[in-house]
Parts: C-alpha cells; structure tokens; sequence
C-alpha cells in the first residue's frame, strides 16, 4: 500500500489548490498532470512514453457522500462520509516487435463512516484493495500469440463488529491462432481463493469461516467473424473446483467441509446485423456439474446449490439516429436450494424492453435511459426465501458538463 509520506505528498498538492481557490483545474508540467474538478476531488498523473516503454502513475483522491444536518435540538448527524485514495501504476515493456511485457497495479483504500447523535460513532468501515496484474506476450508471426498471465487480488474491509479478507491467484496459459476460416484460442488456468470472515454478533457470539478455493480449468474457443456482420463463437470447458469450509462458532462445534466439483459444458454465442441499424444476439449456456468427492459422504453424486445447468439469452437491439430500443429474453434453468438435491426450483423465463435517447440542452448531451425488467410480472424465485423482482422500471438521465 501507498505509505503515508507519498499520501501526505498529494494531500500538499490538494492544499495547494484549495489556497488557489480554483474550481476547475488541469495544469501540465512535462510529464506531471494535476486536475481538480471541485473542492473534494483531485489527481495527480504522470506518464512517458518511449519507443521501447511506457508508463503512467496516477493518484486520485476524493471524497463522497458526505452530509451534514444539525437539528433546533442540537442533534447532528454525518451521513455515509467516506474519503477515498486510489493508485493505479502501468508499465508497458517492448523489446520488440513480438515479445513485450505489461504490468500493472492498483492499491485502493476506502474509509468511511456514520456519526449520529451527540458525537456517537455508529458505523465505521475500512477497505484496502490492491489488484496487480502481471502479463508477458510472445507473437512469433502474424497467426499464432502466445499469453501467460498472472493476476492477484487482495481485498480486506473492516468494521466495528466485522473483519473480512478475501485474496486470489490466478496464472493463465493462452494460445491464440488467427486463421482465415477461424480463430481458435486455447487457455490453461489455475486459481487459488483464500477468504476469512470474522463476525461479533450482537448476542456477543463470535463466528469464524475460513475458505479456501482451488480451481483447474480448461477452456477452447472457436469464433469466426463474417462480413462484418455475422460473428459466431463457441466455447468448451472443463473445471475442477476444490473448496476446504472450516466453521468456528462459540458454545458449538467446530466443523469442516470439503468439496471437489467438476463443472463441464459448452456455451454458444452469436450475432447477427440486419440492415444497418437491427441487430440480433442470441447466447446459451449448458453445464453438467457434479460433486465428485467430499468428506460428507451424502454430498458425493449430488448438484451443488443453485447451480443451474442451463442458462440462454436472446437480444434485439434497433438503433436510430438519436435513439436505441432493445428488447431481450433470458431463461435460467432449474436449480437445487439445497445440498441432498431434495428440494428444486422451477425454471423461469423474463422478458425486458429498454430504450436510450440522445438530445441536447443548452448545448449541453444529455442520455435519457428507460429499461423495464421482468416485463410480465412473473413471480420467480432466486433462492428458497428470496423472490425476484417483480415488474420494475428504471428511468435515469445523465448530462456531460
């Protein structure tokens, strides 16, 4: 994470412009940008580009949500005040026309949290992220890339009675060829999910959980691009996941589980241009999964919970010159709620309806989204005790100032 003395640095540069007293921003010194849209945002970037690299280092912070009412009694409240820092550094290595090297970080930290009353701290909450991203490219001829990449994830968020850490590993192996009847791309990929969870509940017991996920997967792909207007693609694969649950409660036993599934299908996608403004999308999804081994022995042979093993979705999208309407269908196949299979959910289909509309105002874009979900009212369930949403419309605009 960014040490303090690098975030002090850029708090002097945010000082320094709130003394400027400038609402609006965006000076330039060689390769130093620093912009400020308002009195609770600024960034600072730097980047160079040469012929072999480049690179770029950017540091935003800002402040969101903050509220502020104090009441003829005397009551105040701050409502949801969270600052936040983000880091993002890129590096791009060439040594040559075939062989370069990316890098990248970002390292986020957000702290916020609730007053109310006579000073009294209700709710505070914490998160750091950071998310490193490692990828090294071998392209031998013009047909075939070679691609091995490494990815991290390391997320930890705190609160008052609450601690969670979720971190992930993930190296891939790709080998794509670019071929004039097809493309064809094969990866090899492992994944290695830390997560631990501690919970003090009200009643003043203690929870823990500790997991950790292991997954193998083997994916090919094959698409073929026609005329501009006809793209088709379909993807086989296999995964293996291994998951280790260990459970930790006050005044209870203490209890594990684990869990090794195999998860194989294939998934089909297309779409298709009519004219130059209809376009039709259609994707489907079928799997067979099952738990092959397990230290809970009524576990073996079964699905895991809310597994769907089908899953498809159609889409029309027509474009007009200040204006898109789209319509789509997506089914979801049935699913078991619980982990002896004993108990199923009924399959369900939606429909939904959205258009987007362009206009100006004093000059000024303006998009005006209007989408309905769930656009026959069908009563659905996600889980045992959740239903769907029901028929919900959504309306939003957005204008670029």
């Amino acid at each position: 994470m960014p040490s303090r003395s690098l975030k002090f640095i850029f708090l002097l540069f945010i000082i320094f412009i709130q003394v400027l007293n400038a609402q609006e921003l965006d000076y330039n010194f060689y390769n130093l940008k620093l912009t400020t849209s308002n009195d609770k945002n600024a960034e600072v970037k730097v980047q160079k580009k040469r012929d072999f690299f480049e690179y770029s280092l950017k540091y935003k912070l800002s402040q969101d949500g903050y509220e502020y009412i104090q009441t003829p009694y005397y009551d105040f409240s701050n409502v949801e005040n969270e600052n936040f820092s983000n880091l993002v550094f890129d590096n791009h290595f060439y040594f040559d026309d075939n062989i370069w090297l990316d890098i990248n970080m970002n390292y986020e930290n957000s702290k916020g949290k609730t007053i109310s009353g006579f000073g009294n701290l209700l709710y505070r909450k914490n998160s750091i992220s950071q998310n490193s991203k490692v990828e090294f490219f071998f392209k031998p001829n013009s047909i075939v890339t070679t691609n091995i990449k490494f990815e991290n994830t390391d997320l930890g968020t705190s609160s008052y009675d609450r601690f969670k850490n979720n971190e992930n590993k993930k190296l891939t192996l790709s080998l794509k060829g670019e071929f004039d009847l097809f493309t064809i791309k094969s990866s090899v990929y492992q994944l290695s999910s830390d997560s631990n969870y501690f919970y003090k509940r009200l009643d003043s017991y203690s929870y823990y959980q500790l997991t950790n996920k292991n997954y193998k997967g083997v994916e090919l792909n094959l698409s073929k691009q026609i005329d501009d207007t006809f793209f088709v693609s379909s993807s086989f694969f296999n995964v293996d996941r291994n998951y280790n649950y260990f459970y930790e409660e006050e005044g209870e036993d203490n209890s594990s589980k684990l869990i090794n599934e195999v998860y194989k299908g294939v998934e089909l996608f297309f779409s298709k241009e009519f004219l130059e403004n209809l376009k039709l999308i259609a994707s489907g999804k079928i799997t067979d999964v099952e738990i092959i081994n397990s230290n809970k022995d009524y576990l073996i042979g079964k699905k895991p919970k809310y597994s769907p093993e089908k899953k498809a979705e159609l889409r029309l999208e027509y474009a007009l010159k200040n204006m898109e309407i789209s319509a789509n269908i997506s089914h979801t196949g049935s699913r078991y709620t619980n982990s002896s299979n004993s108990n199923e959910l009924d399959s369900y289909t939606l429909g939904g309806l959205g258009a987007t509309f362009y206009t100006q105002l004093i000059n000024k874009d303006i998009k005006i989204n209007l989408n309905i979900e769930n656009l026959f009212d069908k009563e659905y369930f996600l889980y045992s005790d959740t239903l769907g949403r029901p028929r919900t419309f959504f309306f939003n605009i957005s204008m670029e100032l």
